[in-house]
């Protein structure tokens, strides 16, 4: 599913799990690929989890930085974190932090059906207030919507001890 990480003990590997911690993430950090730096920036995020694995949605302006890179390089990781939290020590070295985080690699692409991208975007409002917004193909002309498809995922966290 992942990359073999360097803390085992921290990985997550179900997938309730996994799902737990994107429920409670609202931001997504999406890298993309650019000359001479990678671009990352933060984005909302909506998703749905299908049998080969996660789909992520975002909106964006129609045109743009962003879009212009994707159009060259579909290829991006992106980071989800929460549960955010200092763990506190008696000598410095003995801090610590708490975090989940989920991260993905996969292909980012422009979506360009009509049907596909009212479905992004009301997944993105569910995920990110609740509702359960539909929208109309007058609305979804008017913005951009990005499919990012994972085909690595991997988890870990730092929580206290319960």
């Amino acid at each position: 599913m992942g990359h073999p990480m360097r803390r085992g003990d921290r990985a997550i590997t179900q997938r309730a799990e996994i799902e737990a911690i994107l429920k409670r993430c609202q931001v997504c950090h999406l890298a993309i690929a650019d000359e001479p730096y990678p671009y990352v920036l933060p984005l909302n995020f909506g998703y749905v989890w299908r049998e080969d694995g996660p789909v992520f949605y975002f909106h964006s302006a129609k045109e743009g930085r962003k879009l212009d890179l994707l159009r060259k390089n579909s290829r991006v990781a992106a980071c989800f974190d929460t549960s955010h939290a200092i763990k506190e020590g008696e000598t410095a070295c003995q801090y610590g932090y708490y975090y989940e985080s989920v991260m993905v690699e996969g292909e980012a692409v422009l979506v360009e059906d009509a049907a596909e991208k009212a479905e992004g975007l009301t997944l993105l409002m569910r995920h990110q207030t609740g509702r359960e917004d539909c929208f109309t193909p007058e609305q979804t002309e008017r913005v951009a919507v990005i499919r990012l498809r994972a085909y690595t995922v991997s988890a870990k966290a730092n929580r206290p001890a319960r």
